[in-house]
């Protein structure tokens, strides 16, 4: 049995015909045994909406980079809250950075912009002159279990206990596996620390950050899929 722990945007979705050439090789994947896992930044909401549009087939979902773990019926299996204490210093942060603001608090299964008390993520914005520096190197200094990630004018911000590493690894001590059978391809640096931690591979087209951690190069997911169909027919025989 092989585990493919695939990125959503830029990897297992690029190019509309390519995306569903993969969710025909996936179905093959699966059918042969394997388990395949969307592991992806985005929030629930949004993965979700991609899954039904295009009926994509998976095992288990990783949503906002490992902090909410659901099977293929889109049931809960793990969650990493931000406690009220560091939700609490976030709140008491923002004030001291004019032009900042929480613009959004994501939940497992939903986002909100009236709050929670406990969170899986945060969603900070800033206006387009400005910069995370100093706000993220308080934020790691002072709340050493938070961990920021900024993009553009957003800085997200999580518990550092989980990440699309962690949450994969949580998903592989359900079975008896060897490690050596985990594959995971992204594009993305929010994919380095899983692509490192296990069988990586790399996008054709993915961030320079990416180019030195991995040799492992594929033009699309559906060419590994099909690498890995072939492995498991063999292995079968």
């Amino acid at each position: 049995m092989y585990i493919l722990s695939s990125d959503y945007d830029g990897t297992l979705k690029t190019r509309i015909h390519d995306l569903y050439i993969n969710i025909h090789e996936i179905s093959k994947f699966r059918k042969l045994g394997n388990i395949f896992i969307i592991n992806t930044g985005r929030a629930h909401d949004s993965i979700v909406k991609e899954i039904k549009k295009f009926n994509i087939p998976f095992d288990y979902l990783c949503c906002n980079d490992g902090t909410a773990i659901f099977d293929d019926k889109l049931d809960i299996i793990d969650q990493t809250l931000i406690s009220s204490s560091q939700m609490h210093y976030i709140k008491a942060l923002i004030p001291y950075f004019p032009g900042f603001k929480i613009s959004n608090f994501y939940a497992p299964k939903k986002i909100s912009r009236q709050g929670f008390d406990n969170p899986i993520e945060v969603q900070i914005t800033k206006q387009s002159n400005q910069r995370f520096d100093d706000f993220l190197s308080l934020l790691e200094n002072d709340m050493t279990e938070l961990v920021g990630f900024p993009d553009k004018n957003h800085l997200y911000v999580r518990n550092n206990k989980a990440s699309k590493s962690i949450a994969l690894n949580k998903i592989a001590s359900l079975f008896a596996i060897d490690p050596k059978t985990i594959y995971t391809v992204g594009d993305e640096d929010n994919d380095i620390e899983m692509i490192i931690n296990h069988r990586g591979f790399r996008m054709l087209e993915s961030s320079p950050n990416l180019w030195f951690k991995t040799w492992r190069v594929t033009p699309e997911v559906h060419h590994l899929v099909k690498y890995l169909n072939f492995k498991t027919k063999r292995s079968i025989k």
